[in-house]
């Protein structure tokens, strides 16, 4: 499916409603996914952000629903008058295992080209997922993370923060996998920090993964990651 709404941006006759702009070579192509519930709500286009407005982006982004994110992407685009063509949205449900998979996957896997086989070619990636199922009356599966790829001088750089987690309605059992990871310039990829056992953020509750996906940059151990989710 990604692959499919980033073919139909680069096709898209851009004479439509979208902005017009001159000089498509310099344009980029951006691809946004924010995953709840099973769903994979996405969000893509092609033209320019600078860091400023990618923010700015962010911050309008952070009390919005996750359904609601797409559309909100754009409604930023139109209300700050940022030069864009193509726009598209869609959505895809993802199995509990196959989420739970691809978080995992994130957080162990050791290839950056792991990880590209998912999130397609894009050259400004951005994606959250805020999951959590009740297996059974008793026990919950879930997993939080923020992925950000960004293109810089050809190449691309990568940062993650994670975490996947099951526990029990009384709270007595908790477990956790938690890392931050960053590529090093060699297509693969490094945990900055990683701790597995009692999970970093909160099990089964309210986390501020918008936040996370924002300050993703500044974000190096655990402590930091807990103050941005709780914040």
């Amino acid at each position: 499916m990604i692959e499919k709404i980033l073919k139909h941006i680069n096709e898209k006759d851009t004479s439509g409603t979208d902005m017009k702009i001159n000089g498509r070579d310099e344009l980029q192509t951006y691809l946004f996914e924010f995953g709840d519930n099973g769903t994979i709500h996405s969000a893509a286009f092609m033209g320019r952000l600078g860091q400023g407005d990618a923010d700015g982006l962010f911050d309008f982004l952070h009390t919005r629903l996750y359904r609601d994110c797409p559309k909100a992407v754009h409604s930023y685009l139109e209300r700050q008058h940022l030069e864009y063509t193509g726009f598209n949205t869609g959505s895809v449900f993802m199995a509990h295992d196959s989420i739970m998979g691809w978080a995992g996957m994130l957080l162990g896997c050791c290839s950056c080209d792991t990880v590209d086989t998912h999130i397609g070619s894009a050259d400004y990636y951005y994606g959250i997922m805020d999951y959590q199922k009740w297996l059974d009356e008793n026990r919950c599966e879930g997993c939080y993370y923020a992925v950000k790829r960004i293109r810089n001088n050809g190449a691309y750089s990568y940062r993650i923060v994670g975490q996947i987690f099951s526990c029990e309605r009384d709270g007595c059992l908790q477990e956790g996998h938690f890392a931050v990871r960053m590529d090093n310039g060699d297509r693969k990829l490094y945990s900055l920090a990683e701790i597995h056992g009692e999970p970093v953020l909160p099990a089964a509750g309210c986390v501020n993964v918008h936040g996370i996906l924002a300050g993703i940059d500044g974000i190096s151990t655990a402590l930091q990651a807990f103050n941005v989710a709780v914040s």
